[in-house]
């Protein structure tokens, strides 16, 4: 994956270390929006990587919900079931 730094510079010996995944950020990369260019504390983000965040900020109360409105609606099903009895 690209990686812009601040100021638009990249040398693999001094900012990228020995790193498999990553590379740097030059003028021919297609799908330039994709790279990590978004700056935050800890080093450079992607646009994918806040996705991903998002995804585990909502996975589990999203989860929760949706299995409780269908306990909801079973038991809806349930009492009406016992109504045309």
């Amino acid at each position: 994956m690209p990686v812009l730094w601040p100021g638009g510079r990249c040398t693999d010996a001094e900012q990228m270390g020995v790193d498999i995944w990553h590379s740097c950020f030059v003028p021919t990369i297609h799908l330039k929006f994709l790279a990590d260019w978004i700056p935050y504390d800890k080093g450079m983000m992607s646009p994918g990587d806040l996705f991903i965040l998002l995804w585990d900020a909502t996975l589990w109360p999203c989860l929760i919900i949706w299995a409780t409105l269908m306990i909801y609606e079973y038991n809806q099903k349930e009492d009406l079931r016992t109504l045309l009895r």
